[in-house]
């Protein structure tokens, strides 16, 4: 990815002990403390078997006794935050444009369901409101703020803490993004909610180490791709793992030391 610039980190150098120290103190923080381990989130709801973000694919979740639910939130064209996973509507709907081109009562009413069966015809795209609402008395939520509009993005966190103070829903929810200037700004806007950086082997760039990337993002936990879970998780971190579909890979990265998995296929892990 190269959406993040150089001059965008006004961070000090430090070595790397410094760094790892600080980030390791930074990340000590109680983490859906009554949920048993290893957590476990469905990623974009049980989306192997239904269509991804959407309300069936959330029930199905809830259904199989998963704790967690992983979802993607951007903007609408009116401000209101929708649950949808790519920057563009056509692998999902088949029609052109972006979310953040059209109202959240527009996209509700936008097919997002019949790629995956028949049997999910006239499945909208779902607001961020609706699923709280529904579920959030039982499921725990792992909300990744989308970066692809990068300044209406930074308005997300606020948005968010608002609604989650409605829906009472506030010590419910973990935030995360791969930018992490968004996992900044979450930290600053909502201190009480968890804010985690995810990452892979090209999510950043050459010049900003993880490391670095993490102390800036002022990360409370890690979320690196499964074949990234290794000998760095330390003794008090909470790192989530994804997206992992199946035991032997599951059980792996738990044994290295990872607090819980995202899945597409929860349900088939740790049986």
């Amino acid at each position: 990815m190269d959406f993040i610039s150089a001059t965008a980190y006004p961070f000090r150098r430090t070595s790397r002990k410094g760094i790892k120290s600080s980030i390791l103190r930074n990340m000590k923080t109680r983490f859906f403390p009554e949920i048993s381990r290893p957590l476990l989130f469905a990623h974009r709801g049980c989306s192997h078997r239904a269509p991804e973000n959407t309300m069936p694919a959330f029930e199905l979740a809830k259904k199989e006794g998963i704790p967690g639910i992983e979802l993607d939130v951007q903007l609408s064209a009116d401000g209101e935050l929708a649950v949808f996973h790519d920057e563009k509507l056509e692998r999902i709907c088949g029609v052109p444009g972006s979310i953040g081109d059209f109202s959240m009562k527009e996209l509700q009413a936008m097919e997002a369901g019949a790629w995956k069966g028949a049997q999910y015809t006239g499945s909208g795209i779902p607001s961020l409101r609706q699923v709280l609402e529904a579920f959030g008395g039982s499921i725990i939520f792992d909300i990744e703020i989308k970066y692809y509009r990068f300044r209406e993005s930074l308005e997300i966190p606020r948005l968010l803490g608002g609604l989650l103070e409605e829906t009472g829903t506030l010590y419910r929810a973990a935030v995360s993004s791969f930018d992490p200037r968004i996992v900044r700004t979450a930290k600053r806007v909502l201190p009480r909610v968890p804010a985690g950086l995810i990452y892979d082997r090209r999510s950043l760039p050459s010049w900003l180490p993880l490391t670095a990337a993490c102390r800036y993002s002022r990360a409370d936990f890690r979320k690196p791709a499964a074949n990234m879970v290794g000998k760095s998780v330390r003794p008090g971190e909470t790192v989530l793992c994804w997206t992992v579909d199946s035991p032997g890979e599951a059980r792996r990265c738990i044994d290295a030391g990872a607090t819980g998995i995202i899945s597409n296929r929860p349900e088939d892990l740790f049986t």
